[in-house]
């Protein structure tokens, strides 16, 4: 008998183990759905926070945008008011917190006279812009072109680009004819590359450029020093071009000692400049 019961014992304590873990699974299960519930239940009443305190809340309407800009989209309230029907911001109406500032901020970034912008929400009720415009370097086609190009060759409508001068230079020979606004032409590169490499020439200002030369530009450009004020037409490589305005000044120079008035210049061959009327 008593070997009958040690015989017993030993079968049932495998089974009342078991049974003590899976009572520790299901207290553990039974944890972890109070948890979820709870973790549920959080972020439940932060949404209806969110909603009720934030974007529903009457005391976070939107009442003005400010727009911080030294060109286009600064200079008046009625370029302002257009920004923002672009926008499409609906003042007294829109709230803060419903307001994409990133999708506005890439908004901004995708218009082709802006380079970069920062948008802001200031509480209680103002949506503040900062944008920093792109400066226009060329008409494209001829003087007083509805398109201009900054100096990266992104092409803008003459009438939203802020500070256009009618003198400045014009690029021709755009071998696309159907140029738009909103697109960087890859091959006015060269030519806003010789344009911006004249800033530190105060001898020269680039009135035209033609680019229908393969490896080459065709500049007028004029001279001006010491009371002279001649035009030039001159031929340069599509390279360094620090360097041939170099060339190109002492060249000017030298046939004005000379009292040298031809006034095309071909700087194409090697080693030498070449002068003709």
């Amino acid at each position: 008998m008593a070997a009958n019961a040690k015989t017993k014992n030993a079968n049932n304590a495998p089974n009342a183990a078991a049974r003590q873990e899976k009572r520790k699974l299901r207290r553990g299960l039974l944890m972890l759905g109070i948890l979820l519930l709870m973790l549920v239940g959080c972020a439940l009443a932060l949404w209806w926070l969110k909603h009720r305190m934030f974007e529903k809340n009457p005391n976070l309407i939107l009442r003005q945008v400010n727009v911080d800009s030294r060109g286009y989209w600064g200079k008046s309230a009625a370029s302002r008011r257009r920004l923002i029907e672009q926008l499409k911001i609906e003042i007294d109406k829109d709230n803060l917190f419903e307001l994409n500032v990133k999708q506005l901020r890439s908004q901004l970034r995708n218009m082709p006279n802006i380079a970069d912008a920062q948008v802001q929400i200031i509480l209680p009720d103002t949506l503040a812009i900062e944008l920093e415009e792109r400066i226009p370097r060329a008409f494209l086609g001829r003087t007083n072109s509805n398109l201009v190009a900054d100096a990266n060759g992104m092409v803008m409508l003459t009438k939203e680009s802020f500070g256009v001068h009618p003198n400045l230079p014009v690029i021709v020979g755009l071998r696309n004819t159907e140029v738009q606004a909103g697109h960087i032409q890859a091959d006015l590169r060269e030519a806003l590359n010789l344009i911006m490499s004249t800033q530190h020439y105060s001898c020269f200002k680039v009135e035209l450029v033609s680019i229908s030369h393969p490896n080459e530009l065709i500049i007028l450009m004029q001279y001006r020093k010491n009371k002279l004020n001649l035009r030039y037409q001159v031929t340069m490589p599509c390279a360094n071009y620090r360097e041939y305005l170099n060339i190109l000044q002492s060249a000017i120079e030298d046939a004005l000692r000379h009292n040298d008035r031809r006034n095309k210049i071909n700087l194409t061959f090697a080693d030498s400049v070449v002068l003709s009327s």
